[in-house]
C-alpha cells in the first residue's frame, strides 16, 4: 500500500512539473519500501515419502509407476528442475557418484547423486519395454512418446489430490524441498 501510494505521489508531481500545471520539485529522491520476498513454499519430508509411496498403489503398469518413482525421485532426491529431469537422456543412466545436468541458461551443473535415485532409475530402465538409443529420452510415455512436462505436473496433481495436499505441491516444490530437508 505504501509503495503504491509513493508510486502514485511521484507520477502525480512528474505530471504536474511537464505539462506546467504546477511548478513543483522533482520528486524522484523519494523511495518505496521494497516489500519482502516470499520464500517459496516447500512440503514437509513426511509428505514427500508419502507422494512417493502412493505411486505403487495407484493403478497402471507396473514399469510406468517405477517410471514415474524414478522421475519425483530425481526431483526430490537430486533437486532437479522438472525440464533438467526430463531432458536426461539414456546414455546418462546409470548413474554414477555425480551427475552434469544442463539447466536453465544453458549452464551445467554438477549434483551428486544418492544410491536410492541410481537404484530408482535402474528399476525403471530394467522394467522399461521401450528399447531406444543412448541418444534418446530418458522418461518415455505409456505410448512410446517423450514424457513431458504436463504429463509430469499432472502426475504430481494426482498424488496431491489423493493425499489432500495443499495447492503449493508441485513438480517444482519437490525442488524446494530438496534444499529445505
Amino acid at each position: 500500500t505504501i509503495a503504491r501510494r509513493v508510486s502514485s505521489l511521484r507520477s502525480f508531481y512528474r505530471f504536474c512539473g511537464q505539462t506546467g500545471f504546477a511548478d513543483i520539485e522533482d520528486m524522484s529522491w523519494l523511495r518505496a519500501p521494497r516489500p519482502p520476498r516470499a520464500l517459496p513454499k516447500s512440503i514437509s519430508d513426511g509428505d514427500a515419502i508419502a507422494m512417493l509411496n502412493t505411486i505403487f498403489a495407484r493403478r497402471g503398469p507396473d514399469w510406468s509407476k517405477k517410471r514415474d518413482f524414478a522421475l519425483l525421485m530425481l526431483l526430490y532426491g537430486l533437486g532437479l528442475r522438472i525440464s533438467e529431469a526430463l531432458n536426461l537422456k539414456r546414455g546418462d543412466a546409470p548413474l554414477s557418484d555425480w551427475l552434469r545436468i544442463t539447466g536453465k541458461g544453458k549452464k551445467t551443473r554438477e549434483v551428486p547423486v544418492l544410491p536410492a535415485v541410481a537404484q530408482a532409475i535402474e528399476d525403471y530402465l530394467a522394467e522399461c519395454p521401450f528399447n531406444f538409443s543412448h541418444d534418446e529420452p530418458l522418461f518415455i510415455s505409456n505410448r512410446g512418446k517423450p514424457f513431458g512436462p504436463r504429463a509430469a505436473q499432472r502426475l504430481i496433481e494426482g498424488l496431491r489430490h489423493e493425499l489432500g495436499l495443499p495447492m503449493h505441491v508441485t513438480p517444482h516444490s519437490l525442488r524446494h524441498a530438496f534444499a529445505t530437508h
